[in-house]
């Protein structure tokens, strides 16, 4: 009688991960900030031991980036916590200091807008 109710929680198990994958693949679902971080890197970064990114024209780059994009704008903690998720670490030395990367973009590849605010525009 064990091994059967073991059965039917592992097949339930089973079931669910199927439809998380499922929901994770969809084309119309919302990215997750994972998803966004990793696309901006790919687009906008390139890695060299011992490259680094000053943090806030970093942040500028990446709402510049978003905003293009039309995906949402992470905000500086958010943006910095979702980078350390991914790996890249950071030093403060008069500043915050993104190692291991270097910008292949600027902000005026994006638009001639005006992104001189640090912080994303709030809908």
């Amino acid at each position: 009688m064990a091994i059967k109710k073991l059965c039917d929680v592992l097949e339930m198990v089973v079931a669910a991960s199927k439809v998380v994958g499922r929901k994770a693949h969809d084309a119309n679902a919302r990215p997750t900030d994972h998803d966004v971080i990793a696309r901006f890197l790919k687009e906008c970064t390139g890695s060299h031991a011992l490259s680094n990114v000053q943090g806030r024209p970093f942040y500028k780059l990446y709402v510049a980036w978003s905003n293009a994009t039309g995906l949402v704008t992470l905000g500086p903690k958010p943006f910095s916590r979702a980078l350390q998720d991914h790996g890249i670490r950071r030093k403060k030395s008069s500043g915050i200091y993104y190692l291991g990367l270097f910008a292949t973009k600027v902000v005026a590849d994006f638009s001639k807008k005006d992104f001189g605010s640090d912080h994303p525009k709030k809908s």
